[in-house]
């Protein structure tokens, strides 16, 4: 085992609103379509001659489609701050923060999702897992 290139240093949570569903039925299945989550992301060095510090700001929100059963609608933004190995090569950075700095991020807000509509009148929503890799040319991976 070994430190990660990546490491989370400090994250708050900068906006969080959820609400029951009015509508909701509890005697039907939850439905929750993968559609109408949303989630936006925006990162930025923070020396852009090393690329070693990033911030990292995420948005999540889930609106139910009216057709939809979901207990909750929710939205949530968290800022994380995170550092690239400076082992790690340059060109590297950008790759580190934007598939592996976001999946820590989205994991975190999904924990935050569950635990506050845990304390809601229906059970807790769990949203599911997603990828943030997108394949890029020329970036071989580091032994």
């Amino acid at each position: 085992m070994h430190a990660a290139q990546l490491q989370l240093k400090h994250y708050f949570l900068s906006a969080f609103n959820y609400s029951v569903n009015p509508e909701f039925d509890p005697e039907k299945n939850i439905s929750l379509n993968f559609k109408d989550i949303s989630v936006d992301y925006e990162v930025q060095p923070l020396n852009e001659e090393t690329q070693h510090e990033w911030q990292v700001g995420l948005k999540v929100g889930f609106s139910p489609s009216v057709k939809g059963n979901a207990p909750y609608s929710f939205s949530g933004e968290i800022v994380g701050f995170f550092s690239v190995s400076k082992n790690a090569a340059k060109e590297r950075a950008s790759f580190y923060i934007e598939t592996n700095a976001t999946s820590v991020l989205y994991s975190t807000l999904r924990e935050i999702v569950c635990t506050i509509t845990a304390k809601g009148p229906y059970r807790a929503l769990l949203l599911p897992t997603v990828c943030f890799y997108e394949k890029k040319p020329n970036l071989e991976p580091e032994a």
